[in-house]
């Protein structure tokens, strides 16, 4: 075998060419505007269904008010639970393409639109916000059933639906903790 074929994988890796790295920060691009449209449609329809079975849980009248309140509220609280996973799963996507991007900006110089971007999404704390609006809704949930259950005074009915609320909420929270140390930091 000749010693010329054999290459030592120590060697440095040369520069990719600026065209090769223009095309994929184009296709960075491309992918973080897919991913923001499915995160997008994920928050809006996903929301839009949270709310409207809200509010078919407090207009219908049961036959059982207390028990059928509380497994209402604890099913939407499980489809948000559903929902804020999907949308961090979304998100994780989002930001490492975003962080592709701004790494291939920093290479190609002068292009910064990914840093900017960043920039603002970090200074707006949006990932919180977004945590914020799911742990709301949970709330709500929970808001909707209380009335029901204590004008029936149903003690048990009281302590189901506080701790579903109180497990729904730390669950939102130990995830966002989880994911955000998961997935890269906002590109700055």
């Amino acid at each position: 075998m000749r010693s010329d074929l054999l290459v030592a994988d120590s060697s440095p890796v040369a520069a990719e060419p600026a065209d090769h790295r223009l095309q994929e920060w184009s296709e960075s691009r491309a992918t973080l505007g897919r991913m923001d449209g499915i995160v997008a449609d994920l928050r809006k329809y996903g929301f839009t269904l949270v709310t409207v079975l809200l509010t078919a849980t407090a207009l219908i009248t049961p036959a059982d008010p207390v028990t059928d309140r509380v497994a209402s509220s604890a099913v939407v609280m499980a489809l948000i639970l559903v929902l804020f996973l999907m949308d961090r799963y979304w998100w994780g996507l989002l930001r490492e393409a975003a962080a592709r991007a701004s790494e291939l900006e920093k290479e190609l110089g002068g292009i910064v639109i990914t840093q900017r971007l960043g920039a603002v999404a970090t200074r707006i704390s949006n990932t919180k916000a977004a945590s914020a609006v799911y742990a709301v809704f949970v709330l709500v949930a929970f808001f909707v059933a209380l009335p029901t259950v204590v004008s029936h005074g149903r003690p048990a009915g009281l302590a189901i639906l506080l701790g579903l609320t109180c497990l729904a909420l730390i669950a939102i929270v130990a995830l966002h903790c989880w994911f955000e140390k998961q997935i890269p930091p906002e590109p700055t």
